[in-house]
């Protein structure tokens, strides 16, 4: 009884917080670092450029050589009629060049350097993936600290024990690397 009390108590505090989840990550806000905000309050992503001008309905993008690069949304008529655009955004000198055809978009970007060599890292939505999981362990408290003492619990038997166990090594070493890699991620969007 005792036990399935604590496990009802477990279940519903997972489910309350599922509910919390969906509706405060939607909100979020970023600055790039030539003073461009992102925000998007869950209706639509703007870009307000560092003059005050500002765009909406943005779709996807990229950063590359102090430009944002991407795609939007236009609603053209009524709501159902959609225009996609194209976009390249200078955020030194605040400058936009709006394309209706793609075509003409990747003329440009072949024209002055604007394709990345290697990879083209295209953004849907906020690109610091760190304020989630900070806010996940924050919510999933229980969690987080089951992972916490496992983790610990694998520092200490492979530092007191006479074995070297590839497993508890590996687990060491692939949470710190993963943690990492993410934040790099996120400090670092831009294309390569």
């Amino acid at each position: 009884m005792k036990n399935a009390l604590k496990l009802c108590l477990l279940l519903l505090l997972l489910c309350l917080n599922c509910k919390v989840y969906s509706y405060s990550m939607g909100d979020w806000s970023a600055e790039t670092k030539n003073g461009t905000a992102f925000n998007d309050p869950g209706g639509g992503l703007t870009i307000a450029l560092s003059n005050g001008d500002k765009y909406k309905n943005i779709k996807k993008w990229y950063f590359y050589k102090n430009h944002i690069i991407g795609t939007s949304i236009q609603f053209v008529g009524t709501y159902d009629e959609r225009l996609t655009c194209y976009f390249i955004m200078n955020e030194l000198n605040n400058q936009v060049l709006a394309f209706d055809e793609e075509d003409a978009w990747y003329k440009y970007r072949s024209e002055h350097g604007l394709i990345p060599a290697y990879w083209t890292r295209w953004h849907l939505d906020n690109w610091s993936n760190m304020d989630a999981l900070i806010f996940l362990s924050i919510f999933y408290f229980p969690i987080t600290i089951l992972l916490l003492y496992a983790y610990f619990k694998s520092i200490y038997s492979a530092l007191k024990g006479n074995e070297f166990d590839r497993s508890r090594l590996a687990f060491m070493v692939a949470a710190p690397v993963l943690f990492l890699i993410i934040y790099l991620l996120g400090a670092f969007p831009g294309s390569v």
